[in-house]
């Protein structure tokens, strides 16, 4: 199971980073990482003289007092942090190149950014380093509470929905009592009709063929020790995402894991739509993004020989 030992949270001094530092901090005791940087990106750390001169303060190094400021809102939000080896990191200039960068140079398995309310901020740049990195990402919601009872994982028994299950397993494995709620989403085929078959009648042929590859794929897995439950949805209007995010309520769901591709031949660098529109979709909900760095590089070499 791939574990993820190096984890970077983006903080951007505002009041999200308070929701972002405790969340971390809980997901951290379920996954056990062996680094945890925080990092903030500043466009320009740099103080005109003439402001110097007004204010004597702002004469000492600006990335000291970020920092300063991160360390007193990680040791007041983060239990047991002395428990983790943690660093800080102040970087100056562009924003998303930045972030890409330093998550490349630590070796990130995790990013954890915060995902503000629509009212508050469009959350741009967090959507834009989900699809852009090469690791697996979770976004934290403004308004969230640090139970964890139910995980959703949406599945389609691919490669990515894999990997989501199984670090959700991993993470039921650490807390106890938590029960992981599966949703396959199933559409029908193209010229279905000519089979002589209804609607109901073919979807009811679709779901049960989905039940036999999950009695199979679930055969194949170590999870006799989880509790779990798996719904099958017929949907043909292709706003999947929505879907999920209504059960994510029916179930009082946590956390959603949900893997970064589907059934698609792309590599996860290159978010998939329902990802995606998961990212771009006001929840409060944390929303973990699963991805296979290993993969990712190798896509990224290839595009470079090109």
């Amino acid at each position: 199971m791939y574990q993820y030992k190096n984890i970077m949270v983006a903080l951007d001094l505002s009041y999200m980073d308070e929701q972002v530092i405790k969340y971390t901090s809980f997901i951290s005791n379920l996954i056990q990482p062996e680094n945890i940087y925080f990092i903030n990106i500043q466009k320009d750390l740099e103080v005109p003289d003439e402001i110097k001169v007004e204010f004597e303060n702002l004469g000492k190094p600006r990335d000291e007092s970020v920092k300063r400021k991160m360390i007193e809102s990680v040791k007041s939000n983060f239990d047991n942090h002395e428990g983790f080896k943690i660093d800080y990191k102040v970087a100056e200039g562009e924003e998303i190149h930045e972030m890409l960068h330093w998550t490349k140079v630590k070796n990130i398995d995790l990013l954890v950014v915060g995902r503000k309310d629509v009212s508050n901020g469009s959350g741009h740049i967090a959507q834009v380093l989900t699809r852009k990195v090469m690791n697996s990402v979770l976004m934290v919601p403004e308004k969230l509470n640090t139970n964890l009872k139910e995980i959703l994982v949406p599945i389609d028994f691919s490669e990515y929905s894999d990997m989501a299950f199984d670090k959700a397993v991993e993470i039921a494995r650490n807390q106890e009592g938590v029960k992981i709620y599966l949703l396959y989403i199933y559409h029908l085929p193209a010229g279905y009709y000519t089979t002589g078959k209804s609607e109901e009648e073919f979807s009811e042929i679709m779901k049960k063929n989905a039940m036999k590859q999950f009695s199979k794929y679930v055969a194949e897995k170590d999870v006799d020790d989880i509790v779990y439950e798996i719904t099958y949805q017929h949907d043909d209007s292709h706003h999947e995402h929505l879907l999920i995010n209504k059960q994510a309520k029916k179930t009082t769901a946590d956390l959603i894991i949900i893997g970064a591709k589907g059934r698609t031949p792309a590599t996860s660098i290159f978010l998939g739509s329902i990802a995606e529109k998961l990212t771009k979709t006001e929840s409060n909900v944390p929303l973990l993004i699963v991805k296979s760095k290993e993969k990712s590089f190798d896509i990224l070499e290839l595009i470079k020989s090109i």
